[in-house]
Formats: structure tokens, C-alpha cells, sequence
């Protein structure tokens, strides 16, 4: 004789981190996002979806947070549990095995056929995942930089983060913690706008807008100034062939005349991350002259 276990949803009571908020909001999100492609059959969707939220959300960010903040780690075990009930329609032999080595559940007692998450639709939380979102792009531009710089990934860095709004220098400040050790920085700052860092000793990159993140560099000896004034040479050329060819692409009648607005005004705004980036570029380079 076997028996299911009652259907459960992501209700688990987080602790008061923004990461956990942000978690158990997106896993929630997935779980109503599932439940509705299922209803419609649309098998391709709830793969999309599952794939997004366990390889993105929670493998990609989540697990690496928990790492830092053991005090989440119920709540991961309490989502990699729900991941297993959402799972089980599409791979049900699987997450039978990893159900039961996660839950200790006994060998009699099954996940069952029917038994789906229950999305608990009031703990999607709209201001936390945005909130979030920014803490993302942050460390993105952080991790960007560091590949700009040609900075080893276990190699530590001095860091500064300028921001406009106060509300934003509060959230990052909140998570500083992360910021810092996924970012990898031997010192993190966290500043209004006004001080100028200069690009003989600085790159930097632009939070759309809401600020910029400056990562120091290290020294170097003229032979490497040479080779990466020549690198930021020819990246240099590329963005400019690309820039014409966005330019010859506007100044077309026929491209639009005929084109949607959403397609020109992608256009518009890649015109504008061009220039910006070559604005950037050509300051580094006569720094480095």
C-alpha cells in the first residue's frame, strides 16, 4: 500500500533578508506560472519556466547567497523540496529518488500523481524582486569589470559604488555583504556621486542610469599599457563599424517607414549604448596614450 503526501505550496516564513523575500516571491511565481501552462497544456512553457527559476533563481543566485547567509538554509531545503513537486509530472521517476533523499519520506509514501505546488500568490512579492534585480545588475557589472580588467577571478579588488538615489545606496548598502563576496572586493564603497576616479587607475561601468561601479586596477608595466590600449583600439573599431551601421540603418526611409516602433526604438537605444561605450573607450585609451 503507498500513500501521497498532501499537496503543499511555498509557504515557508522567511527570515527578513531581501534575498529570502526574493526567493520565495520568484518560486511562487514559477509554481503559478506552471500550474497555468499545465492547464493549457503547453508542456514547452512549464519547461521554460522550471528551467528559468531552478537554473537561474536558485542554482545560479540563490545557492551561491545561502552560502553566505546560513540562516537561509531551511528555507533552500524547504524550495528544493517544492522544486521536486514541480518537477514530478515531467520526470517523475527522478524526482521520486531526490524527493525521498530530501524528505526522508518512507520508501511507501510518494510524492503522488496529482500532488502539484499550490502557489501562495500573496507572497509574490513585486517590490522585492525588483529590489533584487538591481542587487543582480550590480554584481553583473561588477563581474563585467572584472573581466574587463583582465582580473584573475580569485583575485581580490577595491571597489567603489556610486549611486543617485539614497534608496538605492540603502538597498546596496543592505547588501554589501553579498556584493562584496560574489564580487570578490578586498574593500567595497558605497557613496554618493561627486568624487571622480580617474581612468588611469579606474574602470567603470553604468548601472542604466541609477549610478556607476568603479573597480581599481592594477599596475601595470608600459609593455601591458601598450597591449591593452591596443585591445581597447580594436574594440574600439568594432563598436564604431557598429555604430555607423545602426546610424545608416536610421537614416534609412525605407527601414522606418516599414519597421515597428518596438524594432526602431531598439535601434535608437543600441545607437545610444554605442556611443556611450565609445565615449568610454576613447577616455580610456588617451589615458593610457
Amino acid at each position: 500500500e503507498t500513500h501521497t503526501r498532501p499537496a503543499a505550496g511555498f509557504s515557508f516564513t522567511p527570515t527578513t533578508t531581501l534575498t529570502d523575500k526574493w526567493m520565495l516571491s520568484r518560486a511562487n511565481r514559477a509554481a503559478r506560472d506552471v500550474r497555468t501552462a499545465f492547464d493549457k497544456f503547453e508542456i514547452n512553457e512549464v519547461t521554460k519556466v522550471l528551467y528559468d527559476f531552478i537554473w537561474g533563481d536558485y542554482c545560479d543566485w540563490y545557492l551561491e547567497i545561502v552560502k553566505l547567509q546560513p540562516e537561509s538554509i531551511p528555507l533552500a531545503v524547504e524550495i528544493l523540496e517544492g522544486i521536486m513537486r514541480l518537477l514530478h509530472p515531467i520526470m517523475p521517476f527522478i524526482t521520486e529518488e531526490l524527493w525521498h533523499a530530501v524528505t526522508g519520506e518512507p520508501r511507501e509514501v510518494l510524492i503522488g500523481r496529482d500532488d502539484f505546488i499550490t502557489p501562495d500568490i500573496y507572497k509574490i512579492d513585486d517590490e522585492a524582486e525588483a529590489k533584487f534585480a538591481f542587487v543582480q545588475k550590480t554584481i553583473d557589472a561588477i563581474r563585467l569589470l572584472r573581466s574587463t580588467a583582465k582580473l584573475a577571478p580569485s583575485k581580490p579588488a577595491v571597489m567603489v559604488i556610486q549611486l543617485k538615489a539614497n534608496a538605492d545606496r540603502e538597498l546596496l548598502e543592505e547588501s554589501s555583504n553579498i556584493i562584496g563576496k560574489l564580487g570578490r572586493a578586498s574593500s567595497l564603497v558605497i557613496e554618493a556621486q561627486g568624487t571622480e576616479y580617474s581612468s588611469r587607475e579606474y574602470v567603470s561601468e553604468l548601472l542604466g542610469g541609477r549610478g556607476q561601479v568603479f573597480i581599481k586596477l592594477e599596475e601595470r608595466s608600459q609593455e601591458e599599457s601598450i597591449k591593452e590600449r591596443d585591445r581597447l583600439t580594436k574594440e574600439l573599431e568594432r563598436l564604431t563599424a557598429q555604430l555607423e551601421q545602426v546610424r545608416s540603418k536610421l537614416a534609412s526611409d525605407t527601414f522606418v517607414g516599414r519597421a515597428p516602433q518596438t524594432v526602431i526604438d531598439k535601434e535608437r537605444e543600441k545607437e545610444t549604448n554605442y556611443a556611450i561605450q565609445i565615449e568610454k573607450l576613447r577616455t580610456s585609451i588617451a589615458d593610457l596614450a
